[in-house]
């Protein structure tokens, strides 16, 4: 039987670490993504303060993408997220903007409208879980799309999806641990003689914590 191919136009908020980093596993997984599940995919939208509003519905060079010099000579392209979206004719959005602890803006903003505009969202921002984790779930099931956001904790290890759609039945008395790369690194930094200040240092320049 033929695989149906599906293809996606993909685009991403925040293109510090977190955002480089899925796009060079994007490259890696895509004869994966192609071969195993028909999926062939596009990055069509970019987006950060430094850089703007970026999009081409016809979609961008990863490698240019990756290449700092290449980056910061784009123009932004949009003006706002909605507008942008449009451009970029988007069918996924990622955030993965800065975590505004105080309000989860405008990281919530995002994933709202990129679900009003019928793409798909995928959060690895822990500020639209904790602010509006309801609202967006409902807005998403209202449009017929999906609000994940496994990657928020614990580096994606699919502890949600695990007890939503593998442990269905289960009533989880409880389990406990680090569940944080931030915390993990940090304190192996300090196991390994590093002072605290100095092992939140190295975790920022890893690109695991936040840089405030």
């Amino acid at each position: 039987m033929t695989m149906e191919r599906r293809n996606f136009n993909l685009c991403i908020v925040g293109f510090g670490n977190v955002g480089r980093a899925l796009v060079r596993l994007l490259q890696r997984k895509s004869d994966e993504l192609r071969q195993q599940y028909g999926i062939e995919w596009r990055i069509t939208g970019i987006a950060s303060r430094s850089l703007g509003w970026i999009a081409s519905a016809d979609g961008l060079a990863p490698d240019e993408l990756l290449d700092e010099d290449l980056r910061l000579r784009m123009k932004p392209t949009a003006q706002g997220v909605r507008d942008w979206l449009e451009a970029a004719r988007a069918d996924v959005l990622f955030e993965a903007s800065s975590l505004n602890r105080h309000n989860g803006q405008p990281a919530i903003e995002h994933i709202q409208a990129a679900l009003e505009y019928g793409a798909h969202a995928i959060s690895a921002n822990k500020g639209p879980v904790v602010f509006a984790l309801h609202e967006l779930s409902e807005l998403a099931s209202s449009r017929g799309r999906r609000f994940l956001y496994e990657s928020t904790v614990m580096d994606g290890v699919p502890i949600f999806s695990l007890f939503r759609e593998s442990l269905p039945a289960v009533h989880v008395t409880g389990f406990r641990g680090i569940l944080n790369s931030t915390t993990n690194v940090v304190l192996a930094g300090m196991e390994a003689g590093l002072e605290l200040d100095q092992a939140v240092r190295k975790a920022q320049e890893m690109g695991i914590a936040e840089s405030d």
